[in-house]
């Protein structure tokens, strides 16, 4: 035990430094492990654990210097399996992070000696997962820290990094001692089977190797993870999120200092396939679709653990969601959900996910029939540290709702049910600099008007409910609007929509405080995981949700651009007076609206994370419909009309192919 610190004793979790095992410790039985309460055990040395260093060639050369790339693994792995030729299976992370900004929220680099040997392994996975007989191998991203070559983010050669490894690992390429030499290194120690696990850029790299079905990839984790780095970028719907970069300037922003100046061209032809001749902001080029693990997402065998914060707006739940979404039927799946920004579940669940993890790597690289596969496959976050398990990730009872505005007697608010709506019209402003919880989270009684007198948002909602209702899946909202000749003449021309839930609740502070965690007093509240030495202690400090009250929990939000209402690949000149129909689609989402809050949703201009545009948009009432995939009771009728209604009209099918049609309550 080290002084000072308390070392965790979980579920799964050794307490004890194993050291000098004699051979033979895992038992008569020929497999490299030793089961206890039905995961395996922490049998190995992680002090004795070889580390090593292994360059793969990935069949390019995109730093042209007339050599093939590498990338650069470094592995640690338990000693005494090999000597007794037993293979063990690998966890994986490929990260471009691993030299600059570093992993987790102790920033963590890889450190080396002055032979090149790995001192630091960032994370936890090597100090609890090799001692349990795991080999753990970071794989550094082409152009990134050791490895040679260029970054191009989520593009083809940044899935190579991955795929090289994984068939090096099953005995398919080269692998040499370094990055330009030609002393070959081998897995005989290796399984070939690999599981793949990553946050934010690093989970990107677990779905794109999932998606080119490389042979000996069995599961994947990813958190928090980018699928397409055009909806990163412009929200799937050309509405631009200014802080956000494109993949040339993330590729160039940690690229290797060494790598860097040999990148130039590769950088230059890069932007040229994201941003052709003619390119308009938000345009969705061949470029970005290089970019796009939603479009291989049908071609992945592995099984998936995936985890996403519904609060983050960072990499928003849309990303999880387009891409969970076209995954085979057949392929086994679980998810957790949390309230939390950009963090992950080390820093929101630690006991709970460290156990988890571990029996889903135990049946998915080992093959322990521990019963995980039959277990809740979906666990949400419903209150700050409050969790409801489900037995399937898409309830079957799950039906598509199409909910239309009516008025009041006060223009801008009114109701929200399954009645047609009205053939009415509203003025908004564009351009009001009013932020996202300005315009979601007032009441939605209140009317938000700028000095002109338009209003700033346009919000309905439904009466109070009688029984919970969950909403589950990607919401989309249509809207037609008629912009105004100031709209006309600026290029950006935003539209906002917001999913809110009107009632008292308490949640996790917003992802701008620390993500909805707060780290504790380091010297008092740090926990230890695994093995250690003395440059990897494996303790890392713990934290506690934060939680706050509130009226309006916004639960999913979602952007357009009228340059990109008709054609996603081309934009067009946005004219005074014309209509436009958006069929925006919003984040991914599954939250429970209690009975008595009431479900709105509020339209407006720009905000915040979409700035721009300018002057007014009428907006069409009647055209306008939130489709909200739902499980529970009946939507409640909605503040009655004042006006009388009309049939609905349907927007142009090649703006919205699916009919908009009332369906059913549900059962």
């Amino acid at each position: 035990m080290r002084p000072g610190i308390f070392r965790a004793v979980a579920t799964g979790v050794g307490a004890v430094l194993l050291t000098g095992l004699a051979p033979g410790v895992a038992g008569a039985s020929s497999a490299p492990y030793r089961l206890g309460g039905g995961v395996t055990e922490p049998i190995y040395s992680y002090s004795d654990a070889i580390r090593e260093s292994v360059w793969v060639p990935i069949q390019r050369d995109d730093d042209r210097d007339g050599k093939t790339d590498r990338v650069a693994v470094d592995i640690v792995r338990p000693s005494e399996p090999a000597a007794r030729n037993q293979k063990i299976p690998i966890v994986m992370d490929t990260s471009g992070y691993y030299g600059n900004l570093g992993r987790g929220r102790e920033s963590q680099v890889k450190t080396y000696d002055r032979n090149g040997t790995m001192l630091q392994s960032p994370l936890f996975y090597d100090n609890y997962f090799v001692p349990r007989g795991y080999a753990v191998a970071q794989v550094d991203m082409a152009g990134t820290n050791r490895s040679t070559g260029c970054n191009d983010d989520n593009g083809p050669n940044s899935t190579a990094s991955s795929t090289a490894v994984i068939d090096w690992l099953n005995g398919r390429v080269k692998g040499y001692a370094s990055a330009d030499g030609d002393v070959e290194r081998t897995a005989g120690w290796s399984s070939g089977s690999v599981g793949m696990i990553g946050k934010s850029w690093d989970g990107a790299a677990t779905m794109r190797a999932a998606g080119s079905g490389v042979d000996g990839l069995k599961t994947v984790v990813p958190i928090s993870a980018v699928s397409s780095q055009y909806t990163w970028t412009y929200e799937n719907t050309g509405a631009h999120r200014p802080n956000n970069r494109t993949p040339y300037q993330y590729a160039r922003d940690f690229m290797s200092p060494a790598q860097l100046p040999k990148c130039r061209k590769f950088l230059e032809d890069l932007k040229r396939r994201i941003e052709p001749p003619g390119y308009v902001s938000g345009d969705y080029s061949p470029g970005w679709a290089e970019q796009d693990a939603t479009l291989t997402a049908k071609n992945v065998r592995a099984s998936v653990f995936l985890v996403h914060g519904q609060a983050d707006w960072n990499v928003t739940p849309l990303q999880y969601g387009a891409w969970f979404d076209q995954l085979p039927a057949g392929v086994p799946k679980k998810m957790w959900l949390s309230q939390t920004g950009h963090v992950d579940p080390f820093d929101f669940r630690r006991a709970e996910w460290v156990a988890t993890l571990h029996r889903w790597f135990d049946k998915y690289l080992y093959g322990i029939d521990n019963g995980i596969d039959t277990e809740p496959a979906l666990s949400v976050e419903q209150a700050p540290d409050r969790w409801a398990d489900y037995a399937a990730i898409r309830d079957p009872r799950v039906q598509s709702r199409i909910l239309s505005p009516t008025l009041s007697t006060t223009p801008g608010t009114g109701g929200l049910g399954e009645n047609p709506a009205p053939q009415e019209s509203l003025t908004i402003n564009a351009d009001h600099g009013k932020t996202l919880a300005d315009l979601a989270k007032a009441d939605p009684g209140t009317v938000l008007k700028a000095e002109n007198g338009n209003l700033n948002r346009l919000v309905y909602a439904t009466g109070n409910l009688t029984g919970e209702l969950r909403v589950s899946g990607t919401p989309t909202v249509a809207v037609t609007v008629r912009p105004t000749e100031d709209v006309a003449k600026k290029g950006a021309a935003p539209v906002s929509a917001y999913l809110v839930d009107y009632g008292p609740a308490t949640i996790r502070t917003d992802p701008t405080n620390d993500g909805g965690i707060n780290e504790l007093d380091e010297s008092k509240t740090t926990s230890c995981w695994g093995g250690y030495t003395a440059y990897d202690t494996g303790c890392f400090k713990d934290a506690t949700a934060t939680s706050q009250e509130t009226t309006a929990t916004v639960i999913s939000t979602g952007h357009g651009d009228l340059r990109h209402a008709n054609d996603l690949a081309k934009a067009n000149p946005v004219k005074s007076g014309e209509t436009y129909t958006l069929n925006i689609p919003l984040y991914t989402v599954d939250h429970v609206v209690p009975a008595g809050h009431r479900l709105g949703i509020v339209i407006a201009g720009s905000d915040d994370y979409v700035p721009g545009g300018s002057g007014q948009y009428s907006v069409s009432l009647g055209q306008t419909s939130l489709r909200v995939p739902i499980v529970g009771g009946q939507v409640p009728a909605a503040t009655p009309a004042t006006t009388p209604v009309v049939t609905r009209v349907t927007p142009r099918d090649s703006v919205r192919p699916e009919r908009m049609i009332d369906l059913p309550a549900s059962s």
